[in-house]
Protein backbone atom coordinates (compact mmCIF):
# COMPACT_ATOMS: atom_id res chain seq x y z
CA UNK A 1 0.00 0.00 0.00
CA UNK A 2 1.21 3.62 -0.46
CA UNK A 3 0.05 6.97 -0.28
CA UNK A 4 0.09 9.62 -3.01
CA UNK A 5 2.62 11.68 -0.94
CA UNK A 6 4.83 9.11 -1.64
CA UNK A 7 5.30 9.67 -5.01
CA UNK A 8 7.83 11.96 -6.55
CA UNK A 9 7.09 15.87 -5.82
CA UNK A 10 6.74 16.50 -9.24
CA UNK A 11 4.45 13.48 -10.14
CA UNK A 12 2.31 14.47 -7.21
CA UNK A 13 -0.43 16.92 -8.90
CA UNK A 14 -1.50 14.58 -11.45
CA UNK A 15 -1.09 11.04 -9.46
CA UNK A 16 -4.44 11.06 -7.91
CA UNK A 17 -6.37 11.75 -11.36
CA UNK A 18 -3.79 8.71 -13.50
CA UNK A 19 -4.10 6.12 -10.00
CA UNK A 20 -7.99 6.76 -10.00
CA UNK A 21 -7.92 5.71 -14.05
CA UNK A 22 -5.45 2.60 -13.00
CA UNK A 23 -7.80 1.19 -10.55
CA UNK A 24 -10.32 0.87 -13.18
CA UNK A 25 -7.73 -0.58 -15.49
CA UNK A 26 -5.04 -2.48 -13.86
CA UNK A 27 -6.43 -5.13 -11.11
CA UNK A 28 -3.66 -5.38 -8.63
CA UNK A 29 -3.93 -1.40 -8.18
CA UNK A 30 -7.14 -0.23 -6.02
CA UNK A 31 -8.04 2.34 -4.47
CA UNK A 32 -8.32 2.08 -0.37
CA UNK A 33 -9.38 5.79 0.37
CA UNK A 34 -8.54 9.27 -0.66
CA UNK A 35 -4.31 9.57 -0.96
CA UNK A 36 -4.43 5.64 -0.44
CA UNK A 37 -3.96 3.19 -2.70
CA UNK A 38 -3.15 -0.53 -2.61
CA UNK A 39 -0.82 -2.37 -5.41
CA UNK A 40 -0.45 -6.13 -4.93
CA UNK A 41 -1.87 -9.33 -6.23
CA UNK A 42 -4.77 -9.59 -3.56
CA UNK A 43 -6.43 -12.09 -6.30
CA UNK A 44 -8.47 -15.19 -4.58
CA UNK A 45 -6.05 -17.39 -5.75
CA UNK A 46 -2.71 -15.62 -4.57
CA UNK A 47 -0.81 -16.84 -1.61
CA UNK A 48 -3.34 -16.97 1.54
CA UNK A 49 -0.65 -15.65 3.73
CA UNK A 50 0.51 -13.00 1.86
CA UNK A 51 -3.09 -11.52 1.28
CA UNK A 52 -4.12 -11.49 4.97
CA UNK A 53 -1.42 -9.79 6.48
CA UNK A 54 -0.73 -6.81 3.81
CA UNK A 55 -4.24 -6.21 3.62
CA UNK A 56 -4.58 -6.65 7.68
CA UNK A 57 -1.91 -3.71 7.36
CA UNK A 58 -3.72 -1.68 4.64
CA UNK A 59 -6.64 -2.10 7.09
CA UNK A 60 -5.12 -0.70 9.96
CA UNK A 61 -3.82 2.21 7.72
CA UNK A 62 -7.05 3.12 7.15
CA UNK A 63 -8.52 2.21 9.96
CA UNK A 64 -6.41 4.97 11.62
CA UNK A 65 -5.18 5.10 15.34
CA UNK A 66 -6.86 2.79 17.68
CA UNK A 67 -6.67 -0.41 15.55
CA UNK A 68 -5.10 -3.54 15.36
CA UNK A 69 -5.71 -6.87 14.25
CA UNK A 70 -8.88 -8.40 16.34
CA UNK A 71 -10.07 -11.90 17.12
CA UNK A 72 -8.63 -15.14 15.74
CA UNK A 73 -6.59 -12.93 13.63
CA UNK A 74 -4.79 -10.97 16.88
CA UNK A 75 -3.82 -14.51 18.17
CA UNK A 76 -2.58 -15.17 14.93
CA UNK A 77 -0.60 -12.03 14.57
CA UNK A 78 0.90 -12.63 18.01
CA UNK A 79 1.77 -16.08 17.68
CA UNK A 80 -0.59 -17.63 20.04
CA UNK A 81 -2.23 -19.53 17.10
CA UNK A 82 -1.43 -21.28 14.30
CA UNK A 83 -4.61 -20.49 13.03
CA UNK A 84 -4.60 -18.32 9.81
CA UNK A 85 -8.18 -16.84 9.44
CA UNK A 86 -9.47 -16.28 5.68
CA UNK A 87 -9.85 -12.71 6.41
CA UNK A 88 -7.82 -10.44 8.69
CA UNK A 89 -10.62 -9.21 10.99
CA UNK A 90 -9.43 -5.05 12.11
CA UNK A 91 -11.22 -3.52 15.09
CA UNK A 92 -11.25 0.28 14.72
CA UNK A 93 -11.41 2.91 17.19
CA UNK A 94 -14.81 3.36 19.08
CA UNK A 95 -17.73 4.41 16.88
CA UNK A 96 -18.97 3.40 13.36
CA UNK A 97 -17.21 0.46 11.93
CA UNK A 98 -14.74 1.97 8.71
CA UNK A 99 -16.13 1.32 5.33
CA UNK A 100 -13.51 0.61 2.79
CA UNK A 101 -13.31 -1.57 -0.15
CA UNK A 102 -10.47 -3.93 1.30
CA UNK A 103 -9.77 -7.52 -0.02
CA UNK A 104 -9.57 -9.99 2.66
CA UNK A 105 -10.26 -7.55 5.53
CA UNK A 106 -13.40 -7.61 8.17
CA UNK A 107 -13.83 -4.15 10.28
CA UNK A 108 -15.38 -4.56 13.54
CA UNK A 109 -15.28 -1.56 16.55
CA UNK A 110 -14.41 -1.17 20.16
CA UNK A 111 -16.67 1.35 22.05
CA UNK A 112 -13.37 1.50 24.75
CA UNK A 113 -12.22 4.94 24.13
CA UNK A 114 -8.90 4.12 26.00
CA UNK A 115 -7.57 2.19 23.16
CA UNK A 116 -6.89 6.14 21.25
CA UNK A 117 -3.39 5.93 22.97
CA UNK A 118 -2.67 2.75 22.27
CA UNK A 119 0.02 1.55 19.19
CA UNK A 120 -1.70 -0.68 16.57
CA UNK A 121 0.51 -3.98 18.46
CA UNK A 122 -1.05 -3.02 21.48
CA UNK A 123 -4.18 -3.06 20.65
CA UNK A 124 -3.58 -6.17 18.68
CA UNK A 125 -2.04 -7.78 21.73
CA UNK A 126 -5.24 -6.54 24.03
CA UNK A 127 -7.37 -8.07 21.93
CA UNK A 128 -5.35 -11.59 21.77
CA UNK A 129 -5.35 -11.43 25.64
CA UNK A 130 -9.41 -10.80 25.19
CA UNK A 131 -9.54 -14.09 23.15
CA UNK A 132 -6.77 -15.99 24.84
CA UNK A 133 -8.98 -18.92 25.59
CA UNK A 134 -8.95 -19.89 21.74
CA UNK A 135 -5.12 -20.04 21.96
CA UNK A 136 -2.80 -23.10 21.28
CA UNK A 137 -0.84 -24.60 23.42
CA UNK A 138 2.58 -26.08 22.65
CA UNK A 139 3.33 -28.96 20.45
CA UNK A 140 4.64 -31.40 23.27
CA UNK A 141 1.17 -30.74 25.12
CA UNK A 142 -0.79 -31.92 22.45
CA UNK A 143 1.79 -35.03 21.66
CA UNK A 144 1.77 -36.36 24.98
CA UNK A 145 0.55 -39.81 25.36
CA UNK A 146 -0.16 -39.27 29.48
CA UNK A 147 -2.39 -36.79 31.22
CA UNK A 148 -0.12 -33.18 31.49
CA UNK A 149 -1.10 -31.58 34.81
CA UNK A 150 -2.54 -28.45 33.75
CA UNK A 151 -5.38 -28.35 31.63
CA UNK A 152 -5.78 -27.23 27.60
CA UNK A 153 -6.38 -23.87 28.20
CA UNK A 154 -3.84 -23.26 31.41
CA UNK A 155 -1.13 -24.65 29.43
CA UNK A 156 -2.38 -22.49 26.37
CA UNK A 157 -1.88 -19.36 28.43
CA UNK A 158 1.35 -20.46 30.35
CA UNK A 159 3.00 -20.68 26.45
CA UNK A 160 1.33 -17.62 25.81
CA UNK A 161 3.26 -15.72 29.05
CA UNK A 162 6.71 -17.31 27.92
CA UNK A 163 6.17 -16.31 24.36
CA UNK A 164 5.94 -12.45 25.57
CA UNK A 165 8.60 -13.02 28.08
CA UNK A 166 11.05 -14.40 25.77
CA UNK A 167 10.34 -11.69 22.92
CA UNK A 168 9.01 -14.32 21.14
CA UNK A 169 5.78 -12.38 20.93
CA UNK A 170 7.32 -9.25 19.69
CA UNK A 171 9.03 -10.85 16.50
CA UNK A 172 5.51 -12.55 15.74
CA UNK A 173 4.06 -9.11 15.49
CA UNK A 174 7.59 -7.93 13.31
CA UNK A 175 8.95 -4.38 12.60
CA UNK A 176 7.32 -1.40 14.18
CA UNK A 177 5.71 -3.09 17.16
CA UNK A 178 5.87 -1.25 20.13
CA UNK A 179 4.57 -2.69 23.09
CA UNK A 180 4.17 -0.47 26.78
CA UNK A 181 2.84 -2.13 29.80
CA UNK A 182 1.12 1.00 31.46
CA UNK A 183 -0.69 1.59 28.63
CA UNK A 184 -1.64 -1.74 28.38
CA UNK A 185 -3.20 -1.71 31.76
CA UNK A 186 -4.58 1.75 31.74
CA UNK A 187 -6.60 0.49 28.27
CA UNK A 188 -7.53 -2.90 30.05
CA UNK A 189 -9.29 -1.31 32.63
CA UNK A 190 -12.09 0.10 30.97
CA UNK A 191 -12.72 -2.63 28.44
CA UNK A 192 -16.38 -3.35 28.42
CA UNK A 193 -17.55 -6.80 29.31
CA UNK A 194 -13.95 -8.63 29.89
CA UNK A 195 -14.39 -12.25 30.50
CA UNK A 196 -14.26 -13.14 33.63
CA UNK A 197 -9.81 -14.35 33.83
CA UNK A 198 -9.22 -11.29 31.40
CA UNK A 199 -7.68 -8.91 35.01
CA UNK A 200 -5.72 -11.45 35.78
CA UNK A 201 -3.70 -12.46 32.60
CA UNK A 202 -3.94 -8.63 31.47
CA UNK A 203 -1.75 -8.51 34.61
CA UNK A 204 0.46 -11.38 33.93
CA UNK A 205 1.18 -10.09 30.40
CA UNK A 206 1.79 -6.20 31.57
CA UNK A 207 4.19 -7.78 34.14
CA UNK A 208 6.08 -9.33 31.23
CA UNK A 209 6.31 -6.35 29.15
CA UNK A 210 7.54 -3.59 31.80
CA UNK A 211 7.09 -0.03 30.39
CA UNK A 212 8.69 -0.69 27.40
CA UNK A 213 9.35 -3.20 24.25
CA UNK A 214 10.31 -2.22 21.34
CA UNK A 215 10.94 -4.53 18.24
CA UNK A 216 15.01 -4.12 16.71
CA UNK A 217 13.47 -2.54 13.82
CA UNK A 218 11.25 0.34 14.35
CA UNK A 219 10.45 1.20 10.96
CA UNK A 220 6.48 1.38 11.43
CA UNK A 221 4.61 -0.92 8.87
CA UNK A 222 2.06 1.10 8.63
CA UNK A 223 1.21 4.89 8.72
CA UNK A 224 -2.13 6.05 9.62
CA UNK A 225 -4.64 7.87 7.17
CA UNK A 226 -4.54 10.64 10.00
CA UNK A 227 -1.95 11.05 12.59
CA UNK A 228 -2.81 10.32 16.24
CA UNK A 229 -3.58 12.84 18.12
CA UNK A 230 -0.97 12.18 20.88
CA UNK A 231 1.81 12.05 18.58
CA UNK A 232 3.90 8.99 17.02
CA UNK A 233 3.79 6.11 19.33
CA UNK A 234 6.91 4.69 17.62
CA UNK A 235 9.10 7.77 18.58
CA UNK A 236 12.19 6.69 19.94
CA UNK A 237 12.35 7.57 24.00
Amino acid sequence: MFWVQDMPAALRPFAPRVLHDMVREYPHVRRICKGLYWRGDDAADAPLFDRRIRSGFAGIAYARAASGFAHVSALNVVGWSSQVPPRAVITAAAGRCPEADIAGVDFVSSSNPRRQALTWAEVTLLEAVRHSDWAEPSPDYQLSESRPPLDWRSEAWHRAVERLRDGRVLGSIGRGAVLRGPALAAAAATEPRPPRWFASRMAEAVAAIGDRLAHHDPTPPVRYAVPPAPGDPFAPR
